[in-house]
C-alpha cells in the first residue's frame, strides 16, 4: 500500500513539474523576445553585458520554480494547502522576474550616439535625469522600444569645453550627456568625414582581417567603410557602413588604427 501511495505521489509531482515547466518556458520565450529583439538587439546584448542577467532569470524561472513545485506537490495535501504552496512559489518567481526585468531595463541601450570618431551605445543608467531634461525636445524621455540615433554637439564656450574635459576624464563621455545630443541628420556630414575604409583596417591588421572576412567572404569591400562601435563595457566592436552611412554589419574586432 505504501509503495502505491509513494508511486502516486511521484507521478503527481512529475505532472505538476511538467505543467509548471511548460508555463515557465512560455514566459521565458516572451522575455527573450523582449530582451533580444527589442531592448538588446544584436550586437548590444554582447556589448552591454545582458547575457549573465538573462541567464540568471532563465535559471530561476526554468530550474528553481519547477523544482520547488516538484518538492511541494503531494496529492495527500488538502487542495487549499497545495494552492497556497504553488501560489508562494509563483510569487517568488514573479518577484525575481520583476527584479531581473527592472535591472535589464535600466541597463538597456537607449541611444546610438556618434561622437567625433566612433559610435557609442548609451545605456539608460548612464543618463543623468537633469541632463535629459535639458536635451532637445525630441529626446527628453528615454525610449521604451528601440534606440535614438543621435550625434553630439561641440562645446558652446570655454567653460563648457573645460567641463567636458573633466567629465571625459571622469569616464563620462559626450555621448552620454543628453543635453549635448543632436539629431543624427545634423551630424551626417561628420560621420562621412570620420568613416574609415574597411580595407585600411584589414591591410594594417591581418588577424582582424580574418575575422572580417568571415562576414564578407570574397565580396568587394572597396566602397565599404566602418567606425568603431563602443560602449561602457567594451571597445572591441566595429559598425560596418555603406556609402550612405547605413549599418550593414557589426563585427567583434578592435576598430582603432
Amino acid at each position: 500500500m505504501t509503495a502505491i501511495v509513494s508511486e502516486s505521489r511521484w507521478l503527481f509531482a512529475a505532472k505538476a513539474l511538467c505543467v509548471h515547466l511548460a508555463i515557465c518556458l512560455f514566459v521565458v520565450l516572451l522575455v527573450s523576445f523582449l530582451v533580444f529583439k527589442v531592448w538588446y538587439p544584436y550586437p548590444y546584448y554582447e556589448m552591454v553585458g545582458s547575457l549573465k542577467l538573462m541567464g540568471l532569470i532563465v535559471a530561476v524561472d526554468l530550474v528553481c520554480g519547477p523544482l520547488l513545485t516538484f518538492v511541494v506537490a503531494n496529492p495527500a495535501k488538502p487542495k487549499r494547502e497545495l494552492m497556497r504552496d504553488f501560489g508562494l512559489i509563483g510569487l517568488i518567481q514573479l518577484a525575481a522576474l520583476a527584479y531581473g526585468l527592472y535591472a535589464l531595463a535600466q541597463s538597456r541601450p537607449v541611444a546610438l550616439a556618434f561622437d567625433k570618431d566612433r559610435f557609442y551605445a548609451v545605456t539608460a543608467v548612464q543618463i543623468e535625469p537633469e541632463r535629459l531634461n535639458k536635451a532637445p525636445e525630441a529626446f527628453r524621455s528615454l525610449p521604451l522600444l528601440g534606440m535614438y540615433e543621435v550625434g553630439t554637439r561641440k562645446p558652446k564656450n570655454e567653460r563648457e569645453f573645460l567641463e567636458g574635459v573633466n567629465l571625459s576624464l571622469a569616464g563620462i563621455p559626450p555621448a552620454v550627456r543628453a543635453d549635448w545630443w543632436l539629431p543624427r541628420k545634423d551630424v551626417e556630414a561628420d560621420i562621412t568625414a570620420a568613416r574609415i575604409p574597411l580595407k585600411n583596417l584589414m591591410d594594417k591588421y591581418p588577424e582582424r582581417a580574418k575575422i572580417i572576412r568571415q562576414h564578407f567572404g570574397r565580396q568587394n569591400i572597396d566602397n565599404i567603410y566602418y567606425l568603431p562601435l563602443t560602449s561602457e563595457k567594451t571597445l572591441d566592436w566595429i559598425m560596418v557602413i555603406d556609402n550612405n552611412n547605413k549599418a550593414i554589419a557589426y563585427i567583434p574586432v578592435d576598430g582603432f588604427l
